[in-house]
Formats: C-alpha cells, structure tokens, sequence
C-alpha cells in the first residue's frame, strides 16, 4: 500500500503521464497475452482492463489498457488521457459507436459504452479518483475540456439482444445528414458527444434503448435490384443516412419524443414503428 501510495503520488506529475504514454504498448500487449489477468499495474493494486473499441475512421478494432472501477454491474472507465491536450481516440470511438469489449480476468466480454454526466459522472469518477487520485490532477491539467467519463455496461446489444425484455412498440429513429466523404468521423465532437447522451435521455423518459448503430457513407452502400447491384443508395440525395437506434416507446408521439433527443447538424430524424411491435 505504502508503494501504491508513492506511485500515486508520483503519478500526478507530467512525468509520470510521459511514463505512462510510453509503457502503454507494452500494458496492451500483457492484457491481451493474458486475456486481462495482468498489467503493469496490477502488482501495485491497481485493476486494469483492455478495451477493444471499432475506430471511428478505420472501422478497425483498436485496443488500450484502462484503469477501471467496478460500479452498477458494469465497469467506470476514465478519459483523462493523462490530463493532454486532446481527448483519447477510444472515447471518440465509443462516441461514434457504443458498442465494445472489454477482457478481464481472462475473460472477453461485450459492452455497451454511456456517456455520464451530473451527478452520476461526479460519482462515478470519485469512486476511481479513490485508488488512483492523479485523475483529479489531470483534470486541472485539462481544465479546458470536461474529460469524459463512461459506464461500460456488460450484455447483448444487437438488434435481437433484449428481445425477450420488450414490453413495448418498437420503434426505428432514422437519422440523416448531409453527406460528407468521412461519413460520422467528419462530425463535430461536440455533437457526438451529444449523441453519446440519447440513451440516457431514453431511459429517463420510460422508453428502452435496443441497439444504435453509425452507418457508413454512401460511397460503402450496395444497392440490389433482382440480381443486379450496383454502387450507392436507391435514391441520390444531398442526405444520407447517418445511423439508427431501435428503441421501444409507449407509442408513437413517445418515440417522436425520443426522437427530438437525437441531435443533427445539418439533416433530420425520420421516426418509423416497425412491424410486429
């Protein structure tokens, strides 16, 4: 405990933050060889988890060693990115698409990224900043931005995940923008971050959240007639569709509501009940 605390305290400085930048690849590459059992900071006390988040531009798996604290059945992990300038690519990754894993303990398992804020963020990042209270000093280091703060919660996310916990008329939020040749990565920040909060909006307001997906660009889409595909959507538009969310509602203007909490920048959200629900 007395090197945990030295550790910590040490941990604080922009030093430290350089050290931990640099020992990075080499955590990754322990947590996965161990499937989450060890990292560098395990023999100090300190649980660690890798996430494996799809890059926002690359559409590929990325992965990056996190300290985690175990809070509401599901894992707290922190953005600070050591106090830097910037935010870290893996929470502009769960921005843009929630769904991730996470491996601990030797064990892989699927979840679904929140982005928290008020009160909950507040307690969710004390329970981390408790072990590990250099957080609080990267937060002065990056008083600049708000650093972000997620809830990974474990379970099935797809489609057809929480079927058999449906109650209520399902219900499909179409969300388009103007087409741009990066798709969701061309989009501010700022308004992913505000897409990061619609499932807590959902929750708030009674309905569910089933699955929420970011599309990519037109340019990727393939379109069948008969036997014939050819390149693109059916229709050319200046709009395209950006992703979705499949949400059960109490009806159809609780959905629409729902759909108000969706932010676009320069398009539009389409709500449409789908069948069976």
């Amino acid at each position: 405990m007395g090197l945990r605390k030295l550790i910590a305290g040490f941990g604080k400085t922009t030093a430290f933050a350089a050290l931990g930048r640099a020992l990075a690849p080499a955590d990754r590459v322990v947590l996965r060889v161990t499937g989450g059992r060890f990292g560098v900071g395990t023999p100090l006390g300190l649980p660690s988890l890798l996430l494996t988040t799809i890059g926002r531009t690359s559409g590929q798996p990325r992965q990056v060693p996190l300290l985690y604290a175990e809070r509401n059945g599901g894992y707290v992990v922190i953005a600070s990115n050591w106090g830097g300038e910037n935010h870290p690519a893996w929470s502009a990754n769960l921005l843009a698409q929630p769904e991730a894993t996470v491996s601990i303990g030797g064990r892989t398992t699927a979840v679904r990224g929140r982005l928290l804020e008020g009160t909950e963020r507040q307690e969710m990042w004390d329970a981390v900043a408790s072990f590990w209270p250099a957080y609080d000093s990267y937060a002065v280091r990056a008083a600049h931005r708000e650093i972000r703060v997620f809830l990974l919660s474990p379970g099935s996310f797809g489609p057809f995940g929480r079927a058999k916990e449906r109650r209520m008329p399902h219900y499909a939020i179409l969300i388009y923008e103007r087409e741009t040749p990066g798709g969701v990565a061309d989009l501010p920040p700022e308004l992913l971050e505000e897409h990061a909060r619609v499932e807590g909006r959902i929750t708030a307001s009674g309905g569910t959240l089933i699955a929420g997906y970011a599309t990519q660009p037109s340019e990727a889409t393939r379109s069948l007639r008969g036997v014939s595909v050819t390149p693109g959507p059916f229709a050319v538009s200046p709009e395209g569709m950006a992703g979705f969310f499949i949400v059960d509602a109490r009806d159809l203007d609780h959905a629409v509501e729902i759909g108000g909490f969706v932010p676009v920048l320069d398009g539009g959200v389409e709500v449409r009940p789908l069948l069976g629900g």
